[in-house]
Order: structure tokens, then sequence, then C-alpha cells
């Protein structure tokens, strides 16, 4: 490495020349083992001694799913009318999830966020409506992860809507076993639950945040 001094009112500063990298293992002084380059992919990590661990490269899975159709009444799960959302600059990271009769398949395991957006609209009352994020540990027995209960009163005549919004964190160790549904609950069974194949209106949204 070269060095110039630079003199200003009295103010000295370095400069060095980093045209020639340093590789394989630099020296540390009064012994040890030294600081050794990695590989693509891996960090520093010293805690007393050299150790090379690998590095995490953010998140590695974002997808939305959405119903391309209103139905009405309860649902347990929502088993059809399933759709990627595509439209409009809809976009998509990794592998993505995969959906049969509403059952979702993680693609890896990992920390996964899970949101669910329910839209709901009747003309008339509705005391309770709910949206219920299940989730399952043994591929059969499904518990709620989150829930959501809103209402709907008609203050004017026409339709009056209303929205449900849950999520959790939930711990994929396993995508064989561990996997997840969505449930719609309504107090009227005439309650209408949003779906369109151009908007996502009735939608859920999973982001894999980091390693299991």
């Amino acid at each position: 490495m070269a060095f110039a001094t630079i003199g200003t009112a009295g103010i000295q500063a370095q400069s060095v020349d980093l045209s020639s990298k340093v590789t394989g293992t630099l020296p540390v002084p009064n012994g040890g083992l030294g600081i050794a380059s990695g590989t693509t992919g891996q960090f520093l990590k010293f805690t007393g001694t050299e150790t090379l661990a690998s590095a995490t490269a953010g998140i590695s899975e974002a997808d939305v799913w959405r119903i391309t159709s209103s139905f009405t009444n309860s649902a347990n799960p929502i088993a059809s009318n399933w759709e990627r959302a595509d439209t409009f600059g809809a976009g998509q990271l990794g592998t993505g999830m995969s959906q049969s009769s509403g059952i979702f398949t993680f693609p890896s395991t990992g920390i996964y966020r899970i949101s669910f957006n329910a839209y709901f609209y009747l003309s008339g009352d509705s005391r309770l409506n709910e949206s219920k994020i299940l989730t399952t540990l043994d591929n059969s027995s499904y518990e709620p992860l989150a829930d959501c209960v809103s209402f709907i009163t008609q203050s004017q005549g026409g339709l009056t809507y209303a929205n449900g919004s849950s999520e959790g964190i939930f711990d994929v160790t396993n995508t064989s076993t561990h996997k997840c549904a969505f449930r719609i609950a309504v107090n009227n069974s005439s309650v209408a639950i949003g779906g369109d194949t151009n908007v996502s209106a009735t939608y859920v949204t999973f982001i894999r945040l980091g390693d299991t």
C-alpha cells in the first residue's frame, strides 16, 4: 500500500491506495489465526476466533392470491376461485405459494408473514363478519392464527360495506405438515364476500421474512 500525507492548516490526513486488494489471510497482531477472506454469500463473524458464516439475502418470497368472484354466506375454508394476482403490474418474488381446494402450501421453510383481507357487502345488517387465518402443524388439524371481526349496519338504502383484515407470523419448519387456509363466517347468510379477477378485493399476502 502507498501512503500520502497532506497538510492543511496544521491538520494531516492519510489516503490509502487500495488498488491492490488483500486476499487470503490477513495477519492479526499478537498471535491469533488471522482473518481469512470468505466466499460469495458469506460474511465475517469475529468472536475471538475466525468464523465464516453464511449471509442471508433478505426477503426471498412474496406472493399475493385473491378471490376471482364474489360469493355469499360462510366458507370454511374458502375453497375455490383462487388465483395469483396478475394484473396492472402485480408482482411475485421467488417460487410462490401453491394452492389446492383452499389449502396453501409454502415453497420452503422459514418465518412467514400472512395477511388476509376480506371485503364484505350487504343490503341489510350483519352483526358478525369474521375473517380468520387458519394454520396446521400436522397437515390435518387447523387452528386460528389470527382473527378479525367486523359488522354491517345499514344506515341508508342499498349496499353497505365492511372490511376485515387479519395477519400473523407463521413458523414453517416443515412444508409437508405446516400449511394454512382462510375462513369466512357471517351472521347473515346474505352477506357477500367480494371477489374480482382484475383487482384484489378479498386477498391474501405471503412474505417470507427469514429462516426458521
